[in-house]
């Protein structure tokens, strides 16, 4: 089976997010949702409920 990972370029590398991540990935959530509606509706307890979800990888 093929990776879904695609090739990053040379001198960049991956890793999984982990719940250390979750204000780096709130951030951009919260531009997006404030362009969309012209408010925040999420916070970073939200991400962090998502990442407890089963079968979330």
């Amino acid at each position: 089976m093929p990776s879904i990972v695609p090739l990053l370029p040379p001198g960049y590398r991956s890793q999984p997010a982990s719940t250390d991540d979750i204000p780096a990935i709130h951030a951009p959530v919260t531009i997006c949702e404030r362009e969309a509606y012209g408010r925040v509706q999420s916070d970073a307890k939200a991400v962090a409920a998502d990442f407890a979800r089963p079968g979330m990888e």
